[in-house]
């Protein structure tokens, strides 16, 4: 798995090529975009990384063993 598999482009951050220039092309982005798309972007982010936590995944686990 890679972040590509959490990662929704735009929503809860930005998926890029694996290189320095689509790196670059992303860092002009967000400069670009406005305060209010940043901070939607890094709440957003924040809230799906619950779903990722250990408690999470363990309380997922348990559900499916009971």
């Amino acid at each position: 798995y890679g972040v590509e598999e959490y990662i929704v482009n735009g929503v809860n951050g930005l998926t890029i090529e694996r290189n320095s220039n689509s790196l670059a092309h992303a860092f002009s982005k967000v400069l670009k975009m406005s305060r209010d798309d940043r901070q939607r972007i890094g709440f957003q982010a924040q809230l799906d990384v619950r779903r990722y936590s250990t408690d999470a995944f363990l309380k997922n686990w348990k559900n499916q063993i009971y």
